[in-house]
């Protein structure tokens, strides 16, 4: 199977949450999370949390069962783990203390950095309200965290900020039609390189689902692309791969 490195936004309400994608061959997967009389919660919106699917329903206990005895099927692979992003819609501390424990039931199939370090299946990425306080002070640690990109240039030195991800609209002007203006490609160049020279993966959101958009940033180097059709991306990726020399 061909690893796609799309995103897929807000997985939990395709029709078939994180099987969907994985048959699909995407590597990033993002979840929204709510603590909630103390469940973590997966939902867009905090209402009627009480009748959403915990995290460990909808994605862990199934990757667990995948991990085990599925890796193959899904091309599964600890060199490149699978991303789960899991984004904080609720305090980043109290929901992070909530997440410890659980992510410990997972650890067999988890990346491990630090003290004890191992290469999993499955990564855990935090984004929205993200604990970076108590996050700082491990030494042993199941999970990275996602910022922007200036808190990343502040922090150059955080190997456990993995990911720098920023909001399409706050650099680029251009609707993903025709060619990207020479000014935003030169600026989505350095901002490539700055976040590769970092030691960090790169992704931008709310972007335009266009073929020319798609392949800019294929061609410039950016790791991630922020999708919510799933299967247009993939089949455009497989063309591009394909056609490359």
């Amino acid at each position: 199977m061909l690893p796609v490195p799309g995103h897929s936004h807000n997985d939990y309400e395709r029709e078939r949450p994180l099987i969907e994608a994985l048959e699909l061959g995407y590597r990033s997967i993002e979840v929204d999370i709510y603590l909630h009389k103390s469940q973590l919660r997966v939902s867009h919106e905090p209402f009627m949390l009480d009748g959403q699917p915990t995290l460990q329903e909808l994605y862990l206990e199934p990757l667990l069962k995948i991990t085990r005895t599925e890796a193959a099927k899904y091309g599964l692979d600890s060199l490149r783990p699978l991303i789960i992003m899991i984004d904080f819609k609720t305090d980043g501390e109290k929901t992070y203390q909530a997440l410890k424990p659980v992510l410990e039931r997972y650890k067999e199939m988890l990346t491990v950095t630090g003290e004890g370090a191992k290469k999993g299946y499955v990564h855990i990425l935090i984004s929205g309200e993200k604990p970076y306080a108590t996050v700082s002070k491990e030494t042993t640690r199941l999970v990275s965290l996602d910022y922007k990109f200036d808190f990343c240039r502040e922090h150059a030195g955080d190997a456990f900020i993995s990911r720098a991800s920023d909001t399409y609209k706050a650099y680029f002007t251009w609707n993903g039609k025709g060619e990207i203006p020479w000014k935003e490609l030169v600026m989505l160049e350095e901002l490539v390189t700055l976040a590769h020279t970092e030691g960090r993966q790169i992704r931008f959101w709310n972007v335009p689902e266009t073929p020319e958009l798609w392949k800019t940033f294929l061609d410039m180097g950016v790791d991630w692309i922020h999708v919510d059709d799933i299967k247009a991306f993939q089949a455009f990726y497989v063309e591009w791969v394909a056609k490359r020399p």
